[in-house]
C-alpha cells in the first residue's frame, strides 16, 4: 500500500498549492491531531500514576519501576511537546527561510544527536549517501530529520535500520529513503496479509498503530515544505520515502568525496599525505588490493595480520584510519580501545558482501563500507571522506 502527500490514504491529500490560509481552514483536522495527542498523554500518564498508586500504598518501589515511570512521564511529556509543534505547523504558523542544503550531512547531524539512543537501543543505522542537494529551511529540516528518526527508532523491530539519500533522475529531485521492520517476520502466520488487509480496512480512519506523533510531526513538516510523502506498510516492514522539490543546481561540495569517483586518481592528489592508516587484513588480495588503490595517495601504511599485531601497532603509532576485512566483536573492542580517549581511527571495511560505497552508524562509531569489486573506485573516496570527518 502506498501512501502519498502525507497520509493520504486516511485523510483528504493536501493540495501542492496549500498554503497557511488552507491549513487554517482545516478543523477537522486539528481536532483529530489534538484527540490523538490527548489519548496518547493520557496513556503515558495512566501507567504512570498506577505506579505512584502502588507507591503509596506501600511506600516502596523497586528500581525497574522507577525507571518506567520516569520514562512514562518523559514520554508524556514529550508527546504534548510534538503536539505543540504539530499544531503550529498544521495551523501554518511557520515562517521558513530556504537555503541550499546538503541532505545526507543533515541527515549526519541529526543521527548524531541521537547516537546515545542508537547505543542504548543496540541500533545499528546503514546509510547509503549520494549527492542530495535541497532548498528548504534548515530547522524545518532538522526537525523533519530528527521526527523521522525518533519515529523509526519507537517502531523498529530489528536491529538494522536503512537510510538512503540520492537524486531522482528526471525531474531532478532529492529524495530520503527510510526502511525497517516494525514486527519480527518469523511471528506472523501463514495469512498475515490478509489480516493486515482487513484491519486496516476496518480501521477507516483511526489512526495505525505506526502513526504515532512522532510521524504526524513528519507528516506536517513535509506538508509545510512541499515535500511529498510515499510510505509502504506490509504487516512487518515499513518503506518510506520523501520526495524533496527540485534540487539546486549547485551539487554538494561536502559529499563530493563520496561520488566524484570518475577519477580517484585525481582525488588522490587531495592533501591526505602523512595520514596513518593501519590495515587489519588476513587475505593476500584485500592487502593487494589495498597497497593498489592507496599508492598514489601518499599514506603511511602499516599492515597487521592478527588482532595482536594490530593493536600493538596502534599503541606504537595511532592510526588515523583502520581498514578490516572483517568486523567482529574483536575488532568492535579494538576500536573502542582506540577511541578511548574521545577520538581515534575511523574505520573502513572491505567486504565483497557490500555493494558500491556504503556508511553505516552504530551507536558511536561510523563504518565506511567498500566492496571488493569497487575499491580501486571507491576507496580512496571512503579514505578522503574518513579523514576529512575525523
Amino acid at each position: 500500500m502506498t501512501v502519498s502527500d502525507a497520509g493520504a490514504a486516511r485523510r483528504p491529500p493536501a493540495r501542492a498549492d496549500a498554503g497557511p490560509a488552507d491549513a487554517v481552514h482545516a478543523p477537522a483536522e486539528h481536532w483529530l491531531l489534538a484527540g490523538q495527542v490527548g489519548a496518547e498523554v493520557a496513556t503515558a500518564l495512566s501507567s504512570a500514576l498506577e505506579r505512584v498508586r502502588l507507591l503509596s500504598a506501600t511506600g516502596r518501589i523497586g528500581q525497574r519501576s522507577l525507571q518506567a515511570l520516569q520514562d512514562e512521564l518523559e514520554q508524556a511529556r514529550r508527546v504534548a511537546m510534538l503536539g505543540q509543534q504539530v499544531s503550529r505547523l498544521a495551523a501554518g504558523r511557520v515562517r521558513q527561510s530556504p537555503e541550499s542544503l546538503e541532505l545526507p550531512q543533515m541527515l549526519r547531524d541529526a543521527l548524531g544527536q541521537r547516537s546515545d539512543e542508537m547505543a542504548a537501543r543496540g541500533l545499528e543505522v546503514r546509510q547509503r549517501l549520494e549527492p542530495a542537494a535541497v532548498s528548504v529551511d534548515p530547522s524545518l529540516l532538522f526537525a523533519l530529520l530528527v521526527s523521522l528518526l525518533d519515529w523509526a527508532f519507537e517502531h523498529c523491530r530489528s536491529q538494522t535500520l536503512s537510510l538512503s539519500t540520492g537524486l531522482h533522475p528526471w525531474p531532478v529531485h532529492a529524495v530520503l529513503h527510510c526502511e525497517f521492520a516494525w514486527r519480527a517476520p518469523d511471528r506472523l502466520a501463514a495469512d498475515a496479509d490478509l489480516a493486515f488487509e482487513v484491519a486496516r480496512a476496518e480501521r477507516g480512519a483511526d489512526p495505525a498503530a505506526l502513526d504515532t506523533m512522532p510521524w504526524r510531526l513528519v507528516e506536517q513538516a513535509c506538508r509545510a515544505m512541499d515535500v511529498r510523502i510515499e510510505r509502504r506498510d506490509t504487516p512487518w516492514q515499513v518503506k518510506l520515502s520523501l520526495a524533496f522539490p527540485e534540487t539546486p543546481r549547485r551539487w554538494p561540495k561536502l559529499v563530493d568525496e563520496l561520488t566524484a569517483l570518475e577519477d580517484p586518481y585525481a582525488m588522490s592528489t587531495q592533501p591526505l599525505a602523512g595520514s596513518q592508516v593501519l590495515v587489519l587484513a588476513t587475505r593476500t588480495d584485500v592487502r593487494r588490493l589495498v597497497h593498489e588503490a592507496t599508492a598514489q595517495m601518499g599514506l603511511v601504511i602499516d599492515y597487521a595480520g592478527t588482532l595482536a599485531d594490530a593493536r600493538e601497532s596502534a599503541q606504537h603509532v595511532p592510526p588515523d584510519v583502520l581498514i578490516v576485512d572483517e568486523r567482529n566483536t574483536e575488532v568492535d573492542r579494538l576500536l573502542a580501545e582506540l577511541k578511548a580517549g574521545g577520538s581515534g581511527p575511523a574505520l573502513v571495511q572491505v567486504s565483497a558482501q557490500f555493494k558500491g560505497l556504503e556508511v553505516s552508524t552504530s551507536g558511536r562509531f561510523e563504518i565506511m563500507r567498500v566492496s571488493t569489486e569497487g575499491v580501486m573506485r571507491e576507496l580512496p573516496a571512503a579514505l578522503r571522506y574518513a579523514l576529512t570527518a575525523a
